[in-house]
C-alpha cells in the first residue's frame, strides 16, 4: 500500500512555484502557474485523503507484520520528478530495520489455517495487530 503524507496547511496562500526538471517539472510548473492551482491542490487533497482510507481499510483487513513509515515533507502527488529522492529515503528506511525484515524473512510462513483463524480473531476482538516504525 502506498499513501502519501502532506502538509497542507498553507494550500490557499501563495506558494513558490516548485522546482525540478524534466517534463514533470513542466507540468507541474504550469498546474502552479495556472488559474486552476487550487483546484489542483484541493484534488491532491482529496486523493490523499482517500488514499489514507483505503490504506487504513487494507491494513485492518490484512495486518502488515511490519509497518517502516517514511514521511516525506514537501512531496506531492504530482512531483513525478522526485521519484528518485522518495526512493532513496524508502531504502535508507529498510536498512535502519533491516534485522526485523531479515527475521521476518526467515520466519515460516503459518499454515493456511492458522492465518484464517489469525484474521477471525483480530476482527472478532475489534483490534489491528501491526507493528509501526516512524521514521
Amino acid at each position: 500500500a502506498v499513501h502519501t503524507l502532506h502538509d497542507l496547511s498553507d494550500v490557499l496562500e501563495t506558494e513558490p512555484v516548485p522546482g525540478g526538471r524534466g517534463p514533470e517539472a513542466i507540468i507541474r510548473l504550469l498546474l502552479y502557474r495556472s488559474r486552476w492551482t487550487p483546484l489542483v491542490n484541493i484534488s491532491e487533497r482529496s486523493l490523499g485523503i482517500m488514499s489514507r482510507k483505503l490504506v487504513e481499510q487494507r491494513m485492518q483487513e490484512a495486518p502488515p507484520d511490519l509497518m517502516i513509515e517514511v514521511l516525506l515533507k514537501g512531496v506531492g502527488l504530482f512531483d513525478l520528478d522526485q521519484v528518485d529522492a522518495c526512493l532513496k529515503a524508502g531504502e535508507e528506511a529498510a536498512r535502519q530495520h533491516l534485522p526485523e525484515l531479515i527475521e521476518l524473512r526467515d520466519r515460516p510462513l503459518p499454515s493456511r489455517w492458522t492465518r484464517w483463524w489469525q484474521v477471525w480473531r483480530q476482527k472478532l476482538s475489534g483490534r489491528t495487530i501491526a507493528h509501526h516504525v516512524s521514521q
